[in-house]
């Protein structure tokens, strides 16, 4: 890590020598120190630094200081879970969580008439007919469209990584993939079968549960009787009965709207559980 981070200083060294005259010290095995007698030359400019972090790493710590007067002015931060911004904002509270503001919605992915711009390029080198290049468009649309990073209603826009990987498949072979989803992006490949269950390859099952509760007062029971019970007896009693016929009328209204939004792809099962106090539970499948 030392040397991976040490490299970027080298280059970054390089690219601004010319704004300086310090002598920075390169630490082979604490890039930490490398970071401070960075900090050091800039501070000796009129200069700031603009620090873009993807992921968060424990170097923040060092970098964090390095807001206090030493250079850095802005910090751009990508990749970070709310909560470790958490971890990170502690000491550091001017920091702003700009997640969902809708002006950066595309920030992280391509507008549609991007990715058609880009294609009617590519069309032009690979002399394809307009009717390809709405061919390859509705492709794409299809796979790599749908994403909204903001919670009011925008444009949808093209992921990022996909969107390039066919992009660079295409212009170099001047048409498209045979494999839709890039390999970089494999180890996502295994939570479609969560999120869209048009995409499963097994046979997952969507439950559905409403919990009902029968109090031992009103099952006119007590604890130890209803240990004692059979689940047909259980079954048969009137409190029970009746919260299972709840269960069933709301159960089979969750049921049409689950199926007017999802239609055939859910593999839905429903059930009833109604709680005996805190002794017995009656299962039953609506």
């Amino acid at each position: 890590m030392h040397n991976h981070i040490n490299g970027s200083f080298e280059q970054f060294i390089s690219n601004y020598k010319g704004f300086w005259d310090y002598d920075i010290q390169l630490h082979p095995t604490d890039a930490l120190r490398s970071l401070q007698s960075v900090f050091a030359a800039v501070k000796s400019t009129p200069y700031k630094i603009y620090l873009l972090i993807d992921e968060y790493d424990t170097i923040f710590k060092a970098v964090k200081s390095g807001t206090k007067g030493l250079g850095i002015d802005r910090i751009f931060i990508t990749g970070v879970s709310p909560v470790v911004m958490s971890d990170i904002t502690s000491g550091f509270n001017m920091a702003e969580n700009i997640y969902f503001e809708p002006e950066f919605n595309n920030l992280c992915g391509f507008w549609e008439t991007e990715i058609a711009e880009a294609l009617q390029q590519i069309a032009i080198s690979c002399n394809l007919s307009t009717e390809k290049v709405t061919q390859v468009l509705e492709i794409m649309r299809v796979f790599y469209d749908g994403y909204n990073f903001s919670n009011e209603p925008q444009a949808l826009i093209y992921n990022p990584t996909l969107a390039l990987y066919f992009l660079k498949h295409f212009q170099k072979r001047c048409q498209y993939p045979r494999r839709i989803l890039d390999t970089n992006l494999a180890m996502d490949k295994g939570k479609i079968t969560y999120i869209r269950p048009d995409m499963r390859q097994y046979q997952l099952l969507d439950f559905l549960i409403e919990f009902k509760y029968v109090s031992l007062k009103k099952a006119e029971l007590s604890g130890e009787q209803a240990k004692k019970m059979s689940l047909s007896e259980l079954n048969a009693l009137e409190a029970v009965k009746e919260k299972i016929a709840e269960s069933k009328t709301q159960l089979n209204n969750y049921r049409q709207i689950l199926l007017s939004h999802y239609g055939n792809k859910l593999r839905l099962r429903t059930y009833s559980v109604v709680a005996v106090g805190y002794e017995r539970l009656v299962v039953c499948e609506i």
